[in-house]
């Protein structure tokens, strides 16, 4: 049986720095927290930068004192979240306040529709398999990093072609001549892999997607979709020092001649808080849509409709987010048609 959630009494905000819809929000929902006598929980940083510095906890620290972090940004700023000291303690419930946001559950207008929601316990938690990429020089392992979405293998500012060669098991797939390789979970099908020219997959599988990023060649150029039980080894080629491997598009290391990476899953998982109703192909056809991009509200993705004790949105009806949210609404009604 799964085990009882506990009641929210704390509540942890993340945020990105450089938004003021973000800041504005964040202000907004310690504002709601604390006339429903619930603990906001801010890092040291976003504590000086709301000037609530009473608010201020170390992200280490988050695990038992917020049953919820509220990542209030775009994917970026969910995998911020991830990464954080905090990210694989404390459920993670991501505000879309950025452009895509594959990974967040809601959009902005909708803020305090889920937090109703969280309060009265109406929701579910998925867990997501993170993969771990070691790097191993002269025989052993000198670092090792997680990743969500990805993986990546990359040149560095060079223009020059890397020899890559990668492994399953102790077979080899072929040698590539490419600017880099991309290993990727089903959550972050959509993310680089997408880009490269990977294929969608539902996040709901356990795979692992090998995909190579430029390759110079007619037949390896296609992605490889591999079983999340094996281990990828890539073992490098190049003639200079900038090949960098990169989890997440975060600031990753060089990799050196000779050096080999081994790519798993791992068995940490990160967890995110998901309301029924929301259909990954909805989402997936709205985000990669060819029109203009408007915020669709979550009610609107979901085809539901909340209850009597829906609080305000954080914005004002005219402000950014509600100008989003009536653009999305036009939209909806434009495609019904």
């Amino acid at each position: 049986m799964p085990k009882p959630r506990a009641t929210l009494r704390g509540v942890g905000i993340s945020l990105h720095p450089r938004k003021s819809e973000a800041r504005q929000m964040a202000s907004a929902l310690i504002r709601w927290l604390e006339e429903r006598s619930i603990r906001p929980v801010l890092g040291p940083e976003a504590a000086q930068m709301l000037a609530r510095p009473d608010l201020a906890l170390p992200l280490g620290q988050w695990e038992g004192q917020a049953q919820v972090m509220v990542s209030l940004g775009g994917d970026g700023t969910l995998l911020e979240a991830v990464h954080s000291p905090a990210g694989l303690s404390v459920p993670i419930l991501g505000v879309n306040v950025g452009r895509l946001g594959f990974l967040t559950e809601v959009e902005a207008p909708d803020l305090f529709w889920a937090m109703d929601r969280l309060r009265t316990q109406d929701y579910q938690l998925e867990r997501r398999h993170l993969l771990e990429a070691s790097v191993v020089r002269e025989g052993k392992r000198i670092r090792r990093v997680l990743a969500l979405n990805d993986v990546v293998v990359s040149r560095g500012a060079t223009a020059r072609m890397l020899e890559l060669t990668p492994f399953i098991g102790e077979e080899a797939v072929g040698a590539y001549r490419a600017d880099g390789l991309i290993v990727a979970t089903a959550t972050g099908s959509t993310a680089y892999s997408l880009s490269a020219g990977g294929p969608i997959v539902h996040p709901g599988l356990d795979v692992l997607i090998l995909t190579p990023i430029c390759a110079h060649s007619l037949q390896q150029s296609r992605s490889i979709v591999i079983s999340p039980s094996e281990t990828i080894r890539i073992s490098v080629a190049a003639e200079h020092h900038e090949v960098v491997l990169s989890p997440d598009g975060r600031a990753g290391m060089n990799i050196l001649p000779g050096d080999e990476i081994l790519i798993q899953r791992s068995r940490r998982t990160a967890r995110f808080v998901r309301f029924r109703g929301r259909s990954f192909y909805t989402v997936l056809r709205y985000r990669l849509s060819d029109e203009e991009r408007p915020s669709l509200p979550f009610r609107s993705l979901a085809g539901t409709r909340g209850g009597q004790d829906e609080s305000p949105a954080p914005q004002e009806p005219g402000g950014p987010a509600g100008q989003r949210a009536a653009a999305g609404q036009a939209a909806v009604r434009k495609r019904g048609r």
